[in-house]
């Protein structure tokens, strides 16, 4: 019988049946004959991977995976698509993380088309890029950041004067990537000074974090070629590598304190100078990734009725930083790693070969057991030793081993260093100097992967000296 001589009415039932039939098969295999069959998890994201997509869309996703740990406990893994494995344990951090046989990153994180490459030459561009000369590096820069916030005070202090209301996450994200960019290219690209989200990068880059959530291209996605957003960081890190190695080459050009970009340049993995796609992904994503940490940290930080203690006692401050860092993780996406052949052992339970393995620092940082007794708590007291905190040493320590907001192991973030100096160079001035009027706490959402905090207003009150 031909196609044509069957009633569209009946052809319209056949693919209907078609596609629900392909739909309950896919649900059969995965909840019945998968590998990971034998995990807890809701039915519909162990058949589906879809469904974790939709719900990032909706900017649910911390929630939605803690409503899972309630439901189904913290003490075993639980399958939050077909192939994905979520482990809500502070101990599995370890095994998944620091174990070299877990090689291979997964590819569903907002940034893996930045840094596809195996841990181990990750590891190895870190240390002689940048971690195995930080310190240095960092000290040399440090009375540049000094300045840079002054500026960004300076500014804050018109706002004061103007009683204008003012977006506090917004505003230190432009101090971010005035120093991200400095670092990477030597000089800022003035954020600050012109007051401005300057070619609409930062304003691209959020606007774009929308589109990564399924792992596909971005509606607003940009090239190189681009006049403003990423596109155009992409374009001018590619077009200032060139430049530069030209330099080195031709003018035998060197420099008193060393950028990141030169860094990069003189990188070797197995002896071998970065593939050009590896300079400039390194630089892209330490400007892109390095702006919002320290706008998501203040989010929990800015509370009034803590500012005097803080004022008064550095430790206090401290604690401030790393209980906001806790509840309000500015990586909040899903850290994965590929299960090695013939699977692997994480806090006891055998994970199949191929299986993707991960764990999300905003679920860990509220594990009632080491943050006992009230993990969703903001409550600075927990980092705090003897009769102000009253915890001891020792179960501080277990709070920090179970902290991953950087990530771990031989993949931890690439800028820590430089945005904890950011953070406590920048609150550290703004508690000195202002009172905060909060008149729109906001909330924190993840995006792409990448926590944020939307809608924080407040009005900035120059404090009067004693």
């Amino acid at each position: 019988m031909a196609l044509s001589s069957i009633p569209v009415p009946c052809l319209g039932l056949l693919v209907a049946a078609a596609v629900f039939s392909a739909l309950l098969l896919r649900i059969i295999y995965n909840l019945y004959i998968h590998p990971l069959r034998r995990f807890h998890g809701p039915w519909y994201a162990a058949s589906f991977s879809v469904v974790h997509a939709i719900i990032s869309v909706f900017k649910r996703e911390p929630q939605w995976m803690q409503s899972l740990v309630k439901y189904y406990g913290n003490d075993k893994p639980i399958r939050v698509a077909p192939n994905v494995l979520l482990s809500p344990q502070p101990e599995a951090l370890k095994d998944i993380f620091c174990n070299p046989k877990c090689d291979t990153k997964t590819t569903t994180t907002v940034l893996a088309s930045l840094a596809r490459r195996t841990s181990l030459q990750r590891c190895k561009v870190k240390l002689i890029t940048f971690f195995g000369r930080h310190s240095a590096v960092l000290r040399n820069w440090e009375s540049r950041f000094d300045a840079h916030v002054q500026l960004f005070i300076r500014h804050m202090m018109e706002h004061a004067e103007r009683n204008e209301p003012i977006g506090i996450a917004e505003k230190s994200i432009e101090v971010a990537a005035d120093i991200m960019t400095m670092i990477a290219f030597s000089e800022p690209w003035g954020f600050i000074a012109d007051k401005t989200d300057q070619r609409q990068i930062l304003r691209t880059w959020r606007k774009g974090l929308q589109g990564l959530v399924g792992v596909v291209l971005p509606p607003q996605a940009t090239w190189a070629g681009d006049k403003i957003g990423l596109g155009y960081v992409m374009g001018q890190a590619d077009k200032q590598l060139a430049e530069r190695e030209r330099r080195i080459e031709e003018e035998m050009y060197s420099q008193e304190y060393p950028d990141f970009m030169k860094l990069c340049l003189e990188a070797r993995i197995d002896g071998k100078p970065l593939t050009d796609d590896q300079k400039l992904a390194n630089v892209v994503l330490l400007i892109s990734a390095g702006s919002d940490t320290v706008a998501t940290t203040i989010g929990r930080v800015t509370t009034p009725i803590q500012y005097e203690e803080v004022r008064e006692n550095l430790p206090f401050f401290i604690a401030c930083v790393k209980e906001a860092m806790r509840l309000q993780p500015s990586a909040a996406l899903l850290f994965g790693r590929v299960a090695p052949p013939r699977g692997i052992v994480v806090h006891g339970e055998v994970i199949p070969e191929g299986t993707e393995m991960t764990s999300i620092p905003y679920i860990v940082h509220q594990n009632p057991t080491v943050y006992a007794p009230d993990p969703e708590a903001y409550r600075i007291e927990r980092w705090l030793e003897g009769e102000v905190g009253g915890n001891t040493k020792e179960f501080i320590g277990e709070m920090k081993a179970a902290n991953f907001g950087f990530g771990m192991g031989p993949r931890v973030c690439l800028g820590k260093d430089i945005a904890m100096m950011e953070i406590y160079k920048l609150f550290i001035e703004l508690v000195r100097r202002f009172d905060f009027e909060m008149l729109d706490e906001g909330r924190f959402v993840v995006v792409g992967g990448i926590g944020l905090n939307e809608d924080l207003v407040a009005k900035l009150h120059v404090r009067v000296k004693d």
